[in-house]
């Protein structure tokens, strides 16, 4: 799914990262998922593969590593997953190949035999749902929201004297910010309700309310592992949904008046990085057109593109 405004449909498509782009500034919405800018410059090959920074091309070798570990149950073959996905190998002396090896391996003991409880119904989930309609300047839109989700897991309870069998989801997360609300952060995760949600609108997994976070922490010595299970209650999803449609009415109003505002100065630098749209926004009004012609290059973002 091409997450963006299509005006001519009256259909807005968001997925959790174009919802978080908006939430976190509106500029880099417009920036990244109304424009397609990515850093790049004019001389660069519309057609050459853009290389992921390091941690975000580290996290996606390691779900494909462990998409093949749940499906085949094998340590081999999700290290030679990661080693292929692992590429090309960027210049960072805490992610190297050696490292994810390392990271796998020490996985698979941890969680061995606690997931021979589990049977995995699906790997890489790839969704796009309407979830609803609303007015915008008297005019009826669509929300369509996509995404997708790590696993569909199915585990047996004993209930009454009998086992029944239960879905949950489950996404894995790599990270190296250990604190004590990383885990109760999770509840209230945009991300994680819309999973749940999305999960529910597939009939035969209409009944899956529960999800499993998959943390892998990486530290400087040591890696660490655990796992959070949480509830999304109907009252939470529908909360969700809501926000969902209000943030989308903000959106398409702004979009309107062709005018996104800029929330700096804690979002040009969240997670001690530099906004990668900064360039464009510090330039003067009549200077932007050549610093975004120059400096950047499009590439659309594509929620089942991972």
């Amino acid at each position: 799914m091409k997450a963006g405004i299509y005006p001519d449909e009256r259909v807005i498509k968001v997925d959790n990262y174009a919802l978080g782009e908006f939430r976190t500034c509106p500029r880099k919405f417009q920036h990244r998922i109304e424009q397609n800018l990515v850093p790049g410059g004019f001389m660069a090959d519309p057609h050459s593969v853009k290389i992921p920074d390091a941690p975000l091309l580290f996290g996606i070798a390691i779900h494909k590593a462990l998409d093949a570990m749940f499906m085949q149950e094998s340590l081999d073959i999700a290290q030679e997953e990661f080693l292929e996905a692992y590429q090309p190998v960027p210049e960072d002396a805490r992610r190297t190949p050696g490292r994810g090896l390392r990271l796998l391996e020490a996985y698979w003991k941890r969680w061995r035999d606690d997931d021979k409880a589990y049977d995995t119904v699906t790997s890489e989930l790839y969704f796009e749902f309407e979830l609803g309609s609303m007015p915008v300047y008297g005019e009826s839109w669509t929300v369509v929201y996509g995404g997708l989700v790590d696993k569909i897991l199915s585990i047996y309870d004993l209930k009454d004297g009998e086992s029944s069998p239960r879905l949950l989801c489950m996404d894995h997360k790599t990270s190296t910010w250990e604190s004590q609300y990383l885990v109760p952060s999770f509840q209230l995760s945009n991300q994680f309700i819309g999973y749940v949600w999305a999960t529910q609108q597939i009939p035969e997994y209409a009944q899956c309310n529960d999800f499993i976070v998959d943390v892998l922490l990486i530290s400087p010595k040591n890696d660490s592992f655990f796992r959070s299970e949480l509830n999304m209650s109907q009252e939470i999803i529908d909360e969700w949904k809501r926000g969902i449609i209000v943030t989308c009415q903000q959106i398409l109003s702004m979009h309107r008046d062709e005018f996104f505002p800029m929330y700096g100065k804690d979002a040009c630098t969240s997670w001690n990085r530099l906004c990668p749209y900064f360039d464009i926004c510090g330039a003067s009004h009549g200077f932007r057109d050549t610093v975004q012609n120059t400096q950047y290059s499009k590439l659309v973002w594509d929620t089942s593109d991972r």
